[in-house]
């Protein structure tokens, strides 16, 4: 399950020479009303990051993250330190890597493995069933179920799409004349409405209930985040929380299906970089996630039980100038098992 959070604001002016970005698993936050950042640009070292943006634009195939390092791994970062060393490891993390695991949270080893149970439950549905609720039959194609392959990440011309099936949920108070609707982000939830018979123990009113909690708790984690991220970024510590106060963050469910050894060359997800604010992963035991260093060289992020990824998305790298890395990642599911985030 990814989280990918995007504030509720659209940015209006960036820094100073900010960079373009570009999409993953269970909660962004996205920006709405315009905001000027301008005002913080003194903090950037403007003529040495032009040269290396003419670097970088030289060769395309280099990431144009400024600060990346060749890391082997990704930074383990305890969420239960003391705040102003917490926004100091973070704060490090993002600019030298755009991801890090995150332990020690307060989201609870009962309510992670409880969302595992229904995803998995929600993908032992029938195609039939699940495509009742394709992402094409709500109001804006935005939430939903999509099936295998309908998704193609990376290259765009292989000749199948990811070998994954998807669900969308996002804010489930919404109502008819809601003035949030008018944004195209934001759309109605579709919800299963099959109930338990004997052939069938998935139960829609269950589902949709324990999905939504744990939503619930994944976004007070965000808060907590977003608070360490701006202290990191020496800027006040509300700022991004006062442009967030409703997100519009997507959970999505992820089913990648077993793959053979032989298929390590298939991508469950396609190469891609996070176009939201940041995301926050919860991967199962199987793995298959990988980040690309700075070298080009991909970096297996091996699942760490009780933790999150938390991974920089563009739309954050854009705000902070570069600073922060949106790092490019992709899924390669070659272990010939099921796996689920």
């Amino acid at each position: 399950m990814s989280t990918v959070v995007q504030t509720s604001q659209t940015i209006g002016n960036f820094l100073p020479g900010s960079r373009a970005g570009g999409g993953h698993n269970i909660h962004s936050i996205i920006p709405q009303n315009t905001y000027k950042i301008s005002k913080y640009s003194g903090r950037v070292n403007r003529k040495e990051n032009e040269k290396k943006r003419r670097r970088a634009a030289a060769n395309p195939s280099i990431d144009r993250s400024y600060h990346l390092i060749s890391f082997q791994r990704l930074p383990i970062i305890d969420f239960g330190l003391p705040l102003p060393e917490l926004a100091s490891l973070i704060n490090q993390a993002c600019r030298q890597v755009g991801f890090m695991y995150l332990v020690n949270h307060n989201v609870g080893t009962t309510l992670m493995d409880e969302a595992f149970r229904l995803t998995q439950s929600f993908f032992a549905l029938s195609l039939d069933q699940k495509n009742k609720l394709g992402m094409a039959k709500s109001r804006n194609g935005i939430r939903g179920y999509f099936s295998i392959g309908e998704e193609n990440l990376g290259d765009k011309n292989k000749k199948h799409g990811d070998q994954k099936e998807g669900f969308d949920i996002g804010r489930d108070d919404l109502c008819v004349n809601d003035e949030d609707l008018k944004c195209p982000l934001v759309d109605f939830n579709q919800w299963p409405t099959i109930e338990c018979n004997e052939y069938n123990d998935f139960s829609s009113e269950e589902f949709r209930r324990g999905i939504l909690a744990y939503r619930s708790a994944v976004l007070a984690m965000a808060g907590k985040l977003m608070i360490a991220f701006a202290l990191g970024l020496k800027l006040p510590s509300d700022f991004f929380t006062l442009k967030a106060k409703k997100p519009m963050t997507t959970l999505r469910l992820l089913h990648y299906p077993p793959q053979s050894p032989k298929d390590a060359n298939t991508a469950g997800c396609g190469a891609h970089t996070d176009y939201g604010f940041f995301t926050i992963l919860n991967q199962d035991h199987v793995g298959g996630l990988q980040v690309r260093n700075v070298e080009n060289a991909w970096i297996s992020a091996p699942p760490v039980p009780g933790a999150f990824v938390i991974n920089v998305g563009d739309m954050m790298s854009r705000w902070t100038n570069g600073e922060y890395a949106s790092t490019v990642h992709r899924v390669i599911n070659a272990t010939g098992k099921e796996r689920y985030s």
